[in-house]
């Protein structure tokens, strides 16, 4: 039976722009005769100059980056990663306010099109345009228990295996050498190399307003033979996300759940997860997705 220890301190992060400029930038790994952690090229055999984020800038990091990351791996790679986590986390960016690289997201569902969502700048405004014509948004406000349920029809489609390789991509730097030689196989699956299936990632959608501060976790089993020996996870906005780290790329065995959930209040109801089973690198597109808020006010303003 596994029994999860965290391996390192929580890594906790703000994700908004305002907060992002008051706070030190920090660096994994040594400057000075670097060697990539994914490729294992050194300096005379690739280049070092861009500034690779542990976590991606689209997730609001502008703190932290990783000296042992070449430009190859960066941009070749682990950039289409990030990208698809990145839409899988298309509207929990916007509503949290969550900065990108220059300014803030915006979702718009139609390139020709009027309808879109955006977090107004500086502001706990998200502002929704919705054309009845398009039929892409629906809502439902319940005044007496001040919520709000917003339904978007056709969202941005993502690739399941892409955001599991965004997260174990993120918490490699924080490992040891010892624990990296224990999933060897990682760097080449990361690459493209090789595939791992079956994946178990699991999301876990939390009630609220979502999470103003990003966190990353990485936890270890204390099992020596455990099938699973490291978690990934990840809490951005109104989500949850938890990989299980296989042993091998040929474990078939379905993982534990994994329910320590510190940064929820004792007391939290109507939680809903899921639990997906990757078994192959498709795209998928979901016909909808709900998320359900908590307001203060609110208006409605309508044009012709």
């Amino acid at each position: 039976m596994d029994d999860y220890k965290p391996l390192t301190d929580p890594f906790i992060y703000p994700v908004s722009t305002s907060a992002n400029l008051n706070s030190k930038r920090s660096f994994l790994g040594n400057k000075v005769d670097r060697k990539c952690i994914y490729c294992g090229k050194s300096e005379d055999e690739v280049t070092f100059e861009k500034d690779a984020h542990v976590i991606p800038a689209g997730l609001g990091n502008k703190i932290l980056f990783n000296f042992e990351e070449c430009d190859i791996c960066n941009e070749e790679y682990f950039s289409v990663h990030e990208n698809e986590l990145a839409n899988f986390l298309m509207l929990d960016r916007i509503f949290i306010g969550s900065s990108k690289r220059n300014g803030l997201p915006k979702y718009k569902p139609v390139s020709n099109g009027n309808s879109s969502i955006k977090h107004s700048a500086d502001s706990r405004k998200v502002n929704i345009d919705m054309d009845n014509l398009e039929g892409r948004f629906q809502f439902e406000i319940d005044e007496q228990r001040k919520t709000f349920t917003l339904t978007i029809n056709k969202p941005l489609p993502y690739r399941p295996v892409d955001i599991c390789k965004a997260l174990v991509h993120m918490i490699w730097p924080f490992l040891s050498e010892e624990y990296r030689k224990e999933i060897s196989y990682i760097p080449g699956w990361l690459k493209g190399e090789r595939n791992v299936f079956p994946l178990f990632l699991e999301v876990l959608f939390v009630p609220g307003n979502g999470f103003k501060s990003g966190i990353l976790e990485c936890w270890k089993s204390d099992n020596l033979k455990s099938k699973y020996p490291f978690i990934v996870r990840f809490t951005f906005g109104l989500k949850i996300l938890t990989l299980y780290i296989p042993s091998s790329p040929s474990i078939l065995e379905d993982p534990p759940h994994f329910n320590n959930y510190w940064q929820l209040p004792e007391n939290i109801e109507d939680l809903n997860g899921e639990r997906y089973r990757i078994l192959k690198n498709d795209r998928l597109t979901p016909e909808n997705l709900t998320y359900t808020f908590n307001f203060q006010s609110h208006s409605v303003i309508e044009t012709d």
